[in-house]
């Protein structure tokens, strides 16, 4: 009996640690997904300057109604300080007129919203993986899609 609660014990524990939970994806399943979405993708790595923090960085841009970037950072401590910097910067630009955001902590990852006026924002860091995305408000629905896809 001892040993049965014991048991249930760790399963309940290694239960709750899995709720909450994303999975990340690499730069090649990114690519894949938004091929399938028919979108095109580039590797746009070699066009940011922090590059000690950056593996790479893939590009998936419609025009001008939004543009979705999957960055893969060398640690997840890159990724966190890269969500940091990047949350900071779209707030300072897109938190004007009307406005509503937030953010939401998982055991992995760290999602922050934006919504004006005139553009959809969001964005996520995952493990070493950051999703970034910025849309023209009437491209939300299309890219919220695109982000359930690809599980973030």
């Amino acid at each position: 009996m001892k040993n049965f609660c014991l048991l249930f014990s760790l399963l309940l524990i290694l239960n709750l640690y899995g709720c909450g939970r994303i999975d990340s994806i690499d730069t090649e399943k990114f690519q894949e997904i938004m091929l399938k979405n028919e979108l095109t993708t580039a590797d746009v790595t070699e066009g940011y300057s922090n590059t000690e923090m950056i593996d790479k960085v893939v590009d998936a841009t419609v025009k001008d109604n939004y543009k979705i970037q999957f960055i893969k950072a060398n640690t997840e401590e890159d990724a966190k300080m890269l969500f940091k910097i990047n949350k900071e910067e779209l707030e300072s630009i897109y938190k004007t007129g009307t406005y509503v955001n937030g953010t939401v902590s998982d055991v992995n990852s760290i999602k922050f919203t934006l919504e004006n006026d005139d553009y959809y924002i969001y964005l996520r860091q995952v493990d070493d993986t950051l999703l970034y995305v910025l849309a023209k408000k009437d491209s939300k629905k299309t890219v919220k899609k695109l982000i359930n896809a690809l599980g973030y």
